[in-house]
């Protein structure tokens, strides 16, 4: 993601070149995110001649990706046990549809 490339990276722009993306597309990524959530993801700072500059994410920047990997984390972890209970029952071979109720957790 983005934002984590970011943090790790410290610049939007090493991020984006690690994410083979225009610095272009990573802005309007990072702008229209902003825009629907009503609060800046990123402060930036300027550097001077020798460069110098980079990004830092805030607090709701910080938010979102927590949400975001906590969040692919359970997905992963759902699909898995899926394919391996699945496995068990011998359904692979009926292509039964993938289905959120099928995901869900046992009780």
């Amino acid at each position: 993601m983005l934002l984590q490339k970011v943090d790790e990276l410290g610049t939007l722009s090493d991020a984006a070149k690690a994410l083979r993306m225009s610095y272009r597309h990573a802005w309007g990524m990072i702008r229209r995110a902003e825009e629907v959530l009503g609060e800046p993801l990123l402060r930036f700072w300027k550097g001077g001649r020798s460069g110098g500059g980079g990004a830092q994410i805030t607090k709701s920047g910080r938010k979102m990706l927590n949400e975001y990997l906590r969040l692919k984390r359970e997905l992963s972890a759902l699909v898995t046990r899926y394919w391996r209970d699945s496995s068990s029952r011998g359904i692979h071979g009926k292509e039964e549809p993938l289905q959120v109720s099928n995901l869900r957790q046992k009780e």
